[in-house]
């Protein structure tokens, strides 16, 4: 979990560099033509991941002496490249087709020097147009977008807000020794917990994530509840709820909540 929310601080940087005064700025909508779903696959993450292996390759052969190898990366570059403004035309700006030019002459005289340097001016346009709208971008084209889920008939985050009062209701209940009702609020968790697990597959390909988050371990720790509610166990049962909500609530939160509330921020 640390990790995870390590990693989330160091977008938020960036987040506030990108977004200036104002907030986050959505990227423009032609950009949504090259994601899924609308796309059936993920056109321009491939074109980013394309320039940067070629500027990768073009870099270490330039350093060798290898300038025919150069020549067929900076060809490779320069077609991803000019892809940007057709793809994108908003940000068409942003690309330096005048270096790009610059890269291709260097490239066909062979002058390695030359190469390295336009591929650095080249680099530091990537990098401001990254800063401007690579974390933005990240998050509203790859985030979790829960909106459109259901859970029983519920919007998700009805249902979200159900947990959240079920949880409520136990700790109101033990604290003031009314455990009947605590312990139909943990029964009406656990069957809540279900129906939101089986909403995990629409995203998660493969049985891991849930079990991580809703597995056993967590099964154990709610029937553990039950038998602290039952035997009317006040500090057992606020230990309990203190480790259901570390490893299953803010284990989930920490990546799909916090993702999810600043992608609703770029794009309510």
């Amino acid at each position: 979990m640390k990790t995870k929310y390590l990693l989330i601080l160091a977008v938020l940087p960036l987040l506030a560099t990108a977004a200036g005064p104002s907030g986050l700025e959505a990227p423009p909508e032609s950009i949504k033509h090259w994601y899924k779903p609308a796309n059936k696959r993920q056109v321009w993450l491939h074109t980013m991941f394309n320039l940067r292996r070629s500027q990768q390759a073009i870099e270490e052969y330039a350093g060798a002496g290898e300038g025919e190898l150069v020549k067929k990366w900076v060809a490779e570059y320069a077609q991803s490249y000019r892809q940007i403004p057709e793809m994108v035309p908003e940000w068409g700006v942003e690309a330096d087709l005048d270096a790009l030019g610059g890269l291709e002459q260097a490239a066909s005289a062979g002058d390695l020097a030359a190469v390295k340097s336009v591929l650095t001016k080249l680099g530091r346009s990537c990098d401001s147009c990254h800063l401007d709208h690579q974390a933005a971008t990240a998050l509203l084209m790859r985030g979790p977008d829960f909106g459109p889920l259901q859970v029983q008939g519920q919007p998700f985050r009805k249902a979200m807000e159900g947990l959240s009062n079920q949880v409520n209701r136990i700790k109101i209940g033990a604290e003031d020794g009314r455990w009947e009702p605590a312990k139909t609020a943990a029964s009406a968790l656990k069957q809540q917990l279900l129906d939101l697990g089986a909403t995990c597959d629409q995203c998660h390909l493969d049985a891991y994530p849930k079990e991580r988050i809703l597995g056993a371990a967590i099964q154990e720790k709610l029937a553990e509840l039950d038998t602290a509610l039952t035997k009317g166990d006040k500090e057992e049962t606020g230990k309990l709820l203190g480790h259901l909500g570390y490893n299953l609530c803010s284990r989930c939160h920490g990546v799909h909540r916090t993702l999810s509330d600043l992608r609703e921020t770029i794009s309510p």
